[in-house]
């Protein structure tokens, strides 16, 4: 009798798409404490490039969200939507915000959002 190899199934399961959406809000949070922290011990032009770059991967990060949001089948609920968008508002809003007054308590309020939303997607 011939032997058949069965495909094999890989160590770990594929995640869900709000544990992918929340591992990506915790990254880009992480980027945003590094790049601050950086910030923090460096005035050098670099420091701020890292900061920039961080922004832009989260503010990028967020309009995926909310587009996902809108586009989810079936539909989030309205208030579950209306909710993601104002905080994708208030993302935009702050990253603007920063980029004319770099105040370290923009970027830690995203931070913030970010943590929350994460916790949120995975129950914590």
């Amino acid at each position: 009798m011939p032997c058949i190899e069965t495909a094999s199934r890989p160590e770990h399961p594929t995640p869900a798409p709000r544990e992918v959406q929340a591992l990506l809000l915790l990254d880009a949070a992480r980027r945003l404490q590094a790049a601050q922290s950086g910030a923090v011990r460096s005035a050098e032009p670099a420091s701020r490039d890292a900061i920039d770059a961080a922004l832009v991967h989260n503010r990028r990060l967020w309009h995926d969200v909310v587009e996902s949001a809108a586009a989810t089948e079936p539909a989030l609920p309205c208030a579950v939507r209306h909710s993601l968008a104002s905080l994708g508002l208030l993302v935009d809003h702050q990253t603007v915000a920063f980029a004319a007054d770099p105040r370290p308590e923009r970027i830690a309020a995203l931070i913030g959002i970010n943590h929350d939303i994460a916790d949120g997607l995975l129950g914590t």
